[in-house]
């Protein structure tokens, strides 16, 4: 299996036919399939995201529909929600708690 990543380690599926591949996923090391953040939970209320691969921690904030990111070891930011780096992590990155968001 190919690695896209040192850190952390992702790996790309591909289940190849003769011609051509019929399906790619993307799973993490543990084996759980990268999956989009649901509207859910943007509607629920702040969101919380990891995004390894850039090192970077995202904030929505629902009451003020304001996006910070922050990476490692690094204060947050204000960021426009239209960031490329940001719609990334809601893509394929990980939802995680407010404590693990300042963590670092």
């Amino acid at each position: 299996m190919p690695r896209l990543q040192e850190s952390p380690v992702i790996y790309l599926r591909e289940y190849v036919s003769d011609k051509a591949p019929e399906a790619l996923s993307l799973t993490r090391d543990e084996g759980e399939a990268l999956s989009m953040i649901k509207m859910d939970a943007f509607q629920a209320g702040d969101v919380y995201l990891d995004y390894p691969m850039e090192e970077a921690k995202f904030r929505y904030e629902k009451e003020s529909n304001k996006v910070f990111r922050r990476f490692y070891g690094q204060p947050e930011k204000e960021i426009l929600p239209s960031s490329e780096l940001y719609n990334e992590a809601i893509s394929a990155g990980t939802q995680i708690t407010k404590e693990k968001y300042y963590e670092d």
